[in-house]
């Protein structure tokens, strides 16, 4: 028997927008743009890597790894090697506070993976935090985009040691 998620399964889903629907007084049928708002807030799109592919990620030599290997969350993560990276352009609005948050672990111990926004105040401001734990740990990043800013770059890098590290649901929400 092929076993599906219940989040997945069509009759549920319904049933959870209809609950959903009720609890907060939204329509019954919503929009694919609404959709996607109620049930992933995240700005990120496939920040879970839940799709199979890394995309919309650019790689420097990250890699998908499979079910069989180190996910924090799901079917995919991403492995990092040493000098190997990801990053997305995210849109965003001026003058508005966000949190960036990502699932990550060491191999090793005494290494670390860089996780971190870029472009920030017109791409003068950066933040970045490193990652050092060997267990899977979420790291959070919160800031505040400048009054021009529509788009920041997030990213993994993994610049220290020789084993790999590992990444898994990105995610960026706007704080309100």
């Amino acid at each position: 028997m092929n076993l599906m998620h219940p989040s997945k399964h069509p009759a549920l889903h319904v049933l959870s927008r209809a609950a959903l629907a009720l609890s907060l007084s939204l329509p019954l049928f919503a929009s694919a743009e609404e959709e996607m708002l109620v049930e992933d807030p995240s700005l990120i799109v496939n920040g879970g890597f839940e799709s199979g592919h890394l995309r919309p990620f650019t790689s420097f030599g990250a890699l998908l790894t499979s079910q069989n290997e180190d996910v924090a969350f799901g079917r995919h993560a991403v492995r990092l090697n040493r000098g190997t990276g990801l990053v997305a352009s995210v849109a965003v609005k001026p003058s508005t506070r966000y949190v960036f948050s990502v699932w990550g672990r060491v191999e090793r111990e005494g290494e670390w993976l860089r996780i971190g926004v870029n472009g920030i105040n017109g791409r003068r401001d950066d933040h970045n935090a490193g990652l050092t734990s060997t267990r899977w740990t979420e790291t959070r990043i919160e800031f505040t985009t400048g009054p021009e800013d529509q788009r920041v770059d997030v990213f993994a890098f993994k610049d220290h040691g020789i084993q790999p590290g590992f990444v898994d649901e990105f995610t960026m929400v706007e704080v309100r």
